[in-house]
């Protein structure tokens, strides 16, 4: 078969890579299960099952499971440390009877004796890394244990431990994870069981030492540093002994280490509680700026608008003086369309002010005075298609007054005659969303308004003052500060209205015609008022919602209203900031960012896949509070009747891709659509139903071609295509899709950071095909996953794993830096590859069957010490067995042992590329279009093998030199038997039985200094062929 792919990937097979103190007494209980440095406890490696694992405690009543680690010997330089990974649930005091511990102890007396290392009590559901100091233990031989221990009525959830750690400086002493055992083995008392909840980021949480209670900003803040910067601002009030108030900003990069110059920066003046700032390049040049507002300070310091530059120093013209203190946020945008960032900053004292990125007033309009208090933000949006952006602002005067809700042009004038609003009778105006909520073209205005704790509304208006649906105003028991909007139910038109309300517990979610969505709202057990982070935080491609709440925990709630497994999480103080989303370090995952009165910053890594629709308070780092990505629906039902037709609407794919903004979503109904998709954005596509949503591109080139960046495609049947995913791309996720009768399943070449999840590849001539690029291992670190299967076969693609058994019902195995693995009794068939080892050492290959792939074994790069032994490789179009190196790198594949294998029906039976020192032995490479290549590879032995029936028996090219070819048979081949060409020199080539080929042996192109000796040479055409001076003695 040849096609696209087979080109693809024969241009690919050899694609280069470039250079790149408490004491307590007791008696040792058990020893901890010695595991061998293979994995095993015997013989046989451990089958891995491929789920991240731990070990747990155990949970009851009565309760003494200890688990010791073999002896570990603190030497060399100091400081001694241990550290861990665990999360618990160990009560202070179980049903009032009796409490429960978890204890860390220390022997250092072969377990005669214990001293308390540290005891664990309380509620930590997340998974953290404990930090322990060993240097009392300093030049002895210890041991230690993880002792759990429970009273007579137990109700503790039990003690989860992982990644065990003791180091002396930065030397690793001793080291245990727990994946190289079966989940319900033993660890001691304790038992292996898989690895579940929310992890704490590395380096996370941070203290501060204050009370967290101003929302985060997710911003490439710091050029220099991958990921993205959180930065947080703390006020503080001191009493030393009179009253000080001053402020800390932090700006913190994704490992938890502070940015220079904001380690933090000091204000003297105090934040307001609830204002985060803003980050956006004001100046226009090219870096992000800060701009945050400070009220009055104890020395009577007027409130002041501060502008950063993102090395700490202040802006020229900066800070501006305003008139009142604030409750509100910054707001940056280009209003007036000159690429510059406009400032907009609402004041107590009734201002609206608009400064330009120099400091002077946008327009002699303002400062505008609106006659009441203002407690909340500006929403900025286009509102009436002109080139200009509209303010939108609600007044929040308490007593016997009126509010209203304004919106102006930037020259101070209302937006129509319609504005502004009067808001109900004492009702107080909260912070305006702008979108186009009924996917009508143009934007609408959404804002939560209140009179008292137990009496509230919220209102959606068109642009024309009247109410966007027939359910609008909805009564609520508070007050909504904050209405983020987004697609939560992708199935109903238009968009959703989320909101948490302060004063009751619950989270409410309309449609944008006021009808509340199915299983709304939403019950937390505190108090809300926080404005909520919207995105997919589980990777199931659906929008869900994050927010916490006074009880001090934070919730995630799924697109229809239930609790999201694992949540919610408690902190250990109240929640008065809202929730922040993002992927912050750059790996295709998102992050949940959440600082508690508790004193702590925290940061909860997911399986989130980038799609945020509202990651932060004000919807971005700008706080405009307008959604302004507009999704796309398609539905091959859709026609020039449909609203929104052909700007929002369409009944193909393809044109709804082109018609969505970057990191926009297309949402796809049921249907089947007939064509080729190319996603060259960084976007969502998102299928209703996986199984009657599909693209068919009836067998005419790629399906679905993605080369953009972080995209994320789930949810489709993908089939009748030449290649039916293909993906050239970094940090994007390809999940919950069937890829069927196509002749590439999915194709992963010159990528990085590929998410693979719950994909189904079926019937495809190769299921699935992962490509190298010009970075050479970096081009095979993706996270797929054994939830993809091939065939109805799980795929384990293992990333830096040791000591494992692949599972015999595997459908697809690669090894990427990998340590002393065995591969046996598998039977792989119908992918790109059978088995493929990039930069894996020590690890067993046996008995595998490999069929209809395009390559069979393949050891890339810096593999080493490797063995392929009693395989069968059959039907490959391209290499059979593949041993290669990277020679400009100085890369070799080396010490590998190919033993007793058939390779037959292939492109190449055994391909051998910048290889040096390793052993082929004892092989049949029969009926194949090449037997044996050796290019540019030195000081291998070829030894005992049988060269049938091929094109070309055996071929030396290109400087391979110092070989040894012995006691082969190389018979019958079409053309020539053994050919040494292009300055291979100095090899060996002796014992050989070369009968009824073409030519028996050929020299040509400079190949000298070789030695031929005692070869047999048996009815061929032409027995040899030698035009360069080498050495005869047969």
């Amino acid at each position: 078969m040849v096609g696209v792919l087979v080109c693809m990937l024969l241009m690919f097979a050899t694609a280069i890579l470039p250079v790149t103190g408490i004491s307590n007494v007791g008696e040792a209980k058990i020893v901890e299960k010695n595991i061998d440095p293979d994995g095993s406890t015997g013989s046989e490696c451990r089958v891995a099952n491929f789920l991240d694992k731990c070990a747990f405690s155990g949970q009851g009543s009565n309760l003494d499971n200890w688990a010791i680690t073999p002896s570990i010997y603190l030497y060399g330089v100091t400081p001694f440390k241990l550290k861990f990974w665990t999360r618990y649930e160990i009560a202070y005091d179980s049903a009032g009877v009796s409490p429960d511990f978890g204890y860390v102890k220390v022997s250092s007396d072969g377990g005669v004796t214990w001293e308390v290392l540290t005891t664990l009590q309380g509620f930590q559901p997340v998974w953290m890394q404990k930090d322990y100091d060993l240097n009392p233990w300093s030049g002895q031989i210890i041991r230690i244990a993880f002792v759990y221990q429970t009273g007579t009525a137990s109700v503790s959830n039990g003690w989860h431990v992982d990644d065990i750690i003791v180091i002396g400086g930065n030397v690793v002493l001793y080291s245990k994870g727990f994946d190289e055992y079966n989940v319900g083995d033993p660890w001691g008392d304790w038992i292996i069981v898989e690895r579940k909840g929310v992890s704490n980021q590395p380096g996370w949480p941070i203290f501060t030492g204050y009370p967290g209670m101003t929302a985060p900003v997710l911003a490439d803040f710091d050029p220099y540093y991958p990921g993205l910067e959180t930065i947080v601002l703390i006020p503080i009030v001191e009493f030393t002994p009179s009253l000080k108030l001053w402020s800390k900003i932090y700006v913190w990069h994704q490992d938890g280490t502070g940015m220079t110059n904001w380690n933090p920066k000091i204000l003297d003046e105090p934040v307001s509680p609830h204002s985060p700032c803003a980050v956006g390049d004001i100046n226009h040049d090219g870096r992000l700026d800060l701009v945050l507002l400070t009220n009055t300070d104890d020395d009577g310091e007027r409130p002041m608008v501060h502008a950063f530059n993102y090395d700490g120093t202040e802006m020229s013209n900066w800070p501006q003086i305003i008139g009142g203190d604030v409750t509100s946020f910054p707001v940056l945008a280009d209003l007036n369309n000159d690429d510059y960032l406009e400032v907009l900053v609402s004041s107590k004292n009734g201002m609206l002010y608009i400064w330009r990125y120099d400091g002077s007033n946008l327009n002699p309009a303002w400062p505008k005075d609106t006659n009441r208090t203002l407690y909340r933000s500006p929403a900025v949006g286009n509102l009436d298609e002109d080139e200009d952006l509209e303010i939108v602002l609600a007044t929040g005067s308490t007593g016997l007054l009126y509010n209203y809700v304004h919106i102006w042009n930037i020259d101070g004038t209302p937006l129509n005659a319609h504005w502004p609003k009067t808001l109900d009778y004492r009702y107080r105006g909260e912070t305006p969303s702008l979108a186009d909520i009924d996917i009508d073209g143009e934007l609408e205005i959404v804002i939560g308004a209140g009179f008292s704790v137990d009496e509230g509304k919220v209102y959606a208006w068109n642009t024309d003052g009247s109410l966007a649906g027939d359910y609008w105003p909805n009564w609520i028991n508070g007050y909504a500060f904050f209405c983020p909007i987004s697609d939560i139910a992708f199935h109903f038109p238009g968009l959703e209205i989320t909101a948490s309300i302060r004063y009751d517990t619950l989270v409410h979610t309309w449609h944008w015609n006021g009808s509340v969505a199915s299983g709304w709202p939403y019950v937390m057990e505190g108090e809300g008022g926080n404005s909520p982070a919207i995105g997919d935080i589980d990777g199931d491609g659906w929008i869900d919602v994050v927010t916490g709440a006074y009880d001090g925990k934070v919730y995630a709630i799924n697109s229809d209203g239930s609790t999201q497994t694992g949540w919610p999480i408690p902190t250990g103080g109240v929640i008065q900031a809202a929730s922040a989303i993002g992927d912050v370090d750059d790996d295709g995952k998102t992050e949940i960012v959440q600082p508690s009165t508790d004193g702590y910053v925290y940061m909860w890594e997911v399986d989130g896949t980038g799609l945020m629709t509202w990651p932060m308070i004000g919807g971005n780092a700008h706080h405009t509070s307008c959604y302004r990505i507009d999704p796309v629906y398609v539905d091959d039902d859709f026609n020039e009747l449909t609203p929104g037709w052909e700007t929002t609407h369409f009944d193909n794919i393809q044109d709804g891709v082109n018609a969505v903004a970057e990191d926009g979503t297309v949402y796809v109904f049921n249907g089947t659509y007939h064509e080729n998709v190319a996603i060259d954005k960084s976007i969502k596509v998102v299928g209703e139903d996986k199984n009657i949503t599909v693209i068919d591109s009836s067998r005419t080139g790629t399906v679905v071609d993605i080369s953009a960046d972080k995209v994320n495609f789930t949810g489709f049947t993908v089939k009748n295509g030449e290649i039916g995913i293909n993906v050239y791309s970094r940090n994007s996720v390809i999940s919950n899709n069937v890829v069927k009768n196509n002749e590439g399943g999915i194709s992963i070449g010159w990528s990085r950071n590929i998410t693979l999840r719950n994909n189904i590849m079926v019937e495809n001539d190769y299921n699935l095909c992962i490509l190298p690029g010009f970075e050479g291992i970096l081009n095979y670190l993706h996270d797929i996953d054994e939830t993809n299967t091939v065939d109805g076969k799980p795929v384990y693609y293992w990333v830096n794993r040791i000591n494992l058994c692949v599972p015999q019902d595997a459908g697809y195995v690669a090894l990427i830096d990998c340590r002393n693995i065995t591969v046996k009794d598998v039977v792989l068939a119908r992918n790109g590859e059978g088995v493929k080892l990039v930069d894996s050492t020590d690890c067993t290959i046996k008995n595998v069957t490999v069929s209809n792939v395009f390559s069979g074994i393949t050891l890339k790069y810096s593999s080493h010490r490797n063995t392929v032994s009693d395989c069968m490789v059959t039907l490959c179009d391209g290499v059979g067995i593949g041993v290669t190196g990277y020679r400009w790198a100085n890369i070799y594949a080396t010490k590998n042992l190919v033993d007793s294998n058939t390779v037959m029906f292939c492109g190449t039976a055994l391909q051998v590329a910048d290889a040096k020192h390793n052993r082929f032995t004892n092989n049949l490479l029969l009926h194949n279009w090449e037997g044996a290549t050796f290019d540019c590879s030195s000081s291998n032995i070829f030894q005992g093998n049988q060269v049938c029936r091929n094109y070309d028996g055996l071929f030396l090219r290109w400087n391979s030199t110092r070989n040894k070819i012995m006691n082969n048979t190389v018979s019958f081949n079409n053309d020539t038997g053994v050919t040494l060409h292009q300055y291979c020199d100095s090899n060996a080539v002796s014992g050989n039985v070369l009968a009824g080929n073409q030519i028996g042996i050929n020299l040509t192109g400079e190949s000298k200094l070789n030695i031929i000796y005692h070869n047999d040479f048996i009815n061929n055409t032409q027995q040899a062929y030698d035009e360069c001076d080498n050495i005869w003695d047969n």
